[in-house]
């Protein structure tokens, strides 16, 4: 599976978000179990990964942090 790390990373620095070593791989396995549970039951309309990274994990997660 490909490493999302850098994106999300990335995408947090640019909100202005600081993420811990522990957070990063929280979400890096929250991205890749929504992918593959996307794939078995269209969760989302949007099926690429980079508009996942975007829109679902750091639109909808800003709240979290």
């Amino acid at each position: 599976m490909a490493n999302y790390s850098s994106a999300i990373s990335t995408g947090a620095t640019q909100m202005g978000v600081s993420l811990s070593d522990q957070q990063l791989e929280l979400l890096v396995q929250y991205l890749e179990l929504f992918i593959k549970w996307n794939k078995a039951y269209n969760l989302t309309s949007v099926s690429w990964a980079s508009e996942l990274e975007r829109f679902n994990l750091l639109g909808k997660r800003t709240a979290t942090f």
